[in-house]
């Protein structure tokens, strides 16, 4: 039983290219994935902000009510709102932690 001269070189040659998928496969799947952070990881102060009167006569929100500005558009305006009700209805009491996503 030989084997054809071809045939040996053509199973050589697909010996080489299926060990070099392999080990590239494992070089760039085995890398560390680094991602950098969005925000930085410290605590940064923001104090919340309420409506003025003027805004919450805009809206028809009467004047003793607390209304907190979540949003605002680029020009000023008020874009999203929460009543509170309590203290606790505060969405920020003054400082925002680091939204980083843990690593998996």
């Amino acid at each position: 039983m030989t084997i054809s001269k071809k045939r040996a070189v053509l199973s050589l040659f697909v010996i080489i290219v299926v060990a070099a998928v392999i080990f590239l496969s494992f070089y760039f799947f085995s890398k560390q994935k680094t991602v950098a952070p969005v925000f930085n990881e410290e605590t940064v102060s923001v104090s919340p902000t309420f409506m003025t009167s003027e805004e919450k006569g805009a809206l028809f929100i009467p004047s003793e009510q607390r209304v907190q500005v979540l949003q605002r558009s680029e020009d000023g305006q008020v874009m999203v709102y929460k009543l509170i009700n309590s203290d606790t209805d505060v969405l920020n009491d003054g400082a925002l932690d680091s939204i980083r996503p843990e690593k998996q």
